[in-house]
């Protein structure tokens, strides 16, 4: 082995562990288990960590380096060092390291194939890798995907932004069971929980709107660093996962803007607009949502189109904020609707939109959705989420504010 890229190495994954944080993530718990049992029982020795940018991976994969003397390097640095795979794990062996981690490693060309191997030759090393989310999914063989654990980071929940921001714990669980209830006895069980809920939540909850990822926490210029994110994406993380002109990629950092200040989209008005192909503005959106920056939601009806105008949501709403640069008002208002997919999200829950738009937004297990105050003719038993105080119920209509809202689970 070439003595110079072993020191490159591990004074590169030396320096990178220097200026970490201790992450706590509730994930970093579930996959702490997952390294006491392999080293205890053995089993599947690959573990792949995703997510959208700026949802902790990173952090993550070098607190397990830093607390369980793991050899860490991104995929970036390995393909510029020019550092196969099976050489990076060479060098962790040698230097008695029992996991191996590279970040990002969809960097790396023919990365499948070659992991495979490399795990397989070495049984008793545990390999992690991070990839962008469903980009990286989507390309995962079925041999390789048999062979290794999965997972997924979403951007903060609530009350993990309250634990890592403000090491304030929120020890509340609630079921989403709690819908299934008449509607008034859920009023009165909601207002006794809130009640005993601290009374600066609903403050907390605002400075939460703009800090749902882990990376803007001690930033200064948030609306800069989330910009910055979008870029990342863009230009960087499409063209690794689709072959995609470069020429299209300003099209698609100017089709993320409009959609920021967009209920919907419509492929035909964003081609005639940009005067681009409708195909290639469908391959655009396509990757968009694969890097899970954004989401196209189904009609609540299964069987049915989706129609012409389909309806988007930011996988976080202080993404969508930043991104605003016309009408502050609208983007506010889209954005509640990017934070009540989030909590949904956050606890894996599957919704439907309405597109039908005939006195309620959204279908979550046979409930009903209204996203904010403002809608006239709103359905009998429809649950109103939005950025008010105070719980309400009136007419056969539950009015529960977001900072409760974002405490439901699965």
């Amino acid at each position: 082995m070439d003595p110079k890229k072993i020191d490159t190495v591990l004074s590169f994954s030396e320096k990178s562990l220097n200026k970490i944080t201790q992450s706590q993530r509730n994930k970093l718990t579930d996959i702490e288990r997952k390294i006491n049992r392999f080293f205890k029982k053995g089993g599947l020795n690959i573990i792949l960590l995703t997510g959208l940018r700026g949802t902790g991976k990173t952090t993550i994969l070098k607190t397990i380096a830093k607390k369980y003397n793991g050899l860490y390097a991104s995929g970036d640095f390995l393909k510029t060092n020019s550092i196969e795979i099976d050489y990076f794990s060479e060098i962790a062996i040698a230097n008695n390291f029992k996991i191996i981690i590279i970040d990002e490693i969809l960097y790396l060309s023919d990365w499948q194939i070659k992991l495979k191997i490399d795990a397989d030759m070495n049984q008793k090393v545990l390999y992690f890798i991070s990839g962008s989310s469903a980009m990286q999914l989507k390309k995962i063989s079925q041999d390789l995907s048999r062979r290794l654990d999965i997972y997924k980071l979403n951007p903060l929940s609530f009350k993990e932004y309250l634990k890592i921001k403000k090491n304030k714990i929120l020890d509340v669980n609630i079921t989403f069971d709690i819908f299934n209830k008449k509607q008034k006895d859920v009023f009165l069980e909601l207002s006794r929980l809130k009640n005993k809920l601290p009374k600066n939540l609903f403050l907390l909850f605002k400075e939460y709107y703009k800090e749902q990822l882990t990376f803007v926490l001690e930033e200064e210029d948030k609306k800069n660093k989330l910009y910055q994110l979008t870029e990342k994406i863009i230009y960087k993380d499409m063209p690794q996962i689709d072959n995609i002109y470069s020429e299209h990629l300003k099209n698609t950092e100017i089709i993320v803007k409009f959609l920021a200040t967009s209920e919907k989209l419509n492929y035909s008005t964003i081609s005639n607009n940009l005067d681009i192909k409708k195909d290639i503005v469908r391959k655009i959106i396509d990757l968009l949502e694969k890097s899970e920056l954004i989401s196209i939601i189904p009609d609540i009806v299964p069987t049915r189109e989706l129609r012409s105008n389909k309806k988007i949501l930011f996988s976080s709403p202080s993404i969508r904020l930043a991104l605003n640069e016309i009408n502050l008002e609208k983007t506010v208002g889209f954005s509640r609707e990017d934070m009540f997919g989030l909590i949904l999200n956050i606890s894996n829950i599957k919704f439907g939109y309405n597109y039908k738009q005939d006195g309620f937004d959204y279908l979550v297990k046979n409930k009903k959705f209204e996203i904010g105050y403002n809608k006239k003719n709103i359905a009998p038993g429809t649950i109103v989420v939005g950025d008010f105080i105070n719980l309400d119920f009136k007419k056969d209509v539950l009015f529960v504010p977001f900072y409760i809202f974002s405490l439901i689970n699965e």
